[in-house]
């Protein structure tokens, strides 16, 4: 693990190492595949400890309001798009 990711969670080398582990086709882009995978990982946590997660759908578009889309109905985010 990148010590500058835990050090300093919110520095442009710690969104973009956290980026990349999370673009599973290497690809440059975070696709909604990729989002939900991860996600569902998190939903089993929470169902563990009984807290009903969001919907899914509703979760992706709180994130398309938080980093403003470039084109109308896009839903992946790039790595500009977390700066």
């Amino acid at each position: 693990m990148h010590a500058c990711s835990l050090l300093l969670p919110f520095s442009v080398s710690s969104i973009e190492y956290w980026f990349r582990c999370m673009d599973l086709d290497g690809d440059g882009v975070l696709s909604m595949y990729e989002l939900e995978y991860f996600y569902e990982e998190q939903c089993q946590k929470l169902e563990t400890m009984a807290i009903e997660p969001l919907p899914f759908e509703d979760c992706l578009c709180q994130m398309l309001d938080l980093v403003k889309p470039e084109v109308e109905g896009q839903t992946h985010f790039t790595f500009k798009h977390t700066l």
